[in-house]
């Protein structure tokens, strides 16, 4: 294997590590998702057609929604009480759950 090729296959896999599966924060965030279940289902996958399904959406976007709620960036008055009083490692712990489930 030459050098070039070497360097792409390291860089090839960055993305893999950088979504790691912690276990201590996707712990953390299943106990936190109990209340999301009744909208969102036990695995991250709504019953109902109209709420979004969460299980092995992108992280990051699932963190910036949740803050986005938070801080009455986006609205929704469900979501809005389900975040209020949440720290960003409760919200970061949620989004890290539901990233690692299968869709």
């Amino acid at each position: 294997m030459n050098i070039r090729s070497t360097v792409f296959v390291l860089l090839s896999m960055l993305p893999l590590a950088a979504h790691s599966l912690d276990n201590n924060l996707f712990e953390r965030g299943k106990q936190s998702a109990k209340k999301c279940i009744l909208c969102h289902g036990e695995n991250g996958m709504a019953s109902n057609n109209l709420i979004p399904n969460l299980a092995g959406q992108n992280e990051k976007y699932i963190l910036k929604q949740l803050k986005d709620f938070r801080s009455r960036r986006r609205f929704n008055s469900a979501m809005r009480q389900m975040v209020t009083g949440l720290k960003d490692a409760e919200l970061e712990a949620l989004a890290h759950y539901y990233s690692h489930l299968s869709p």
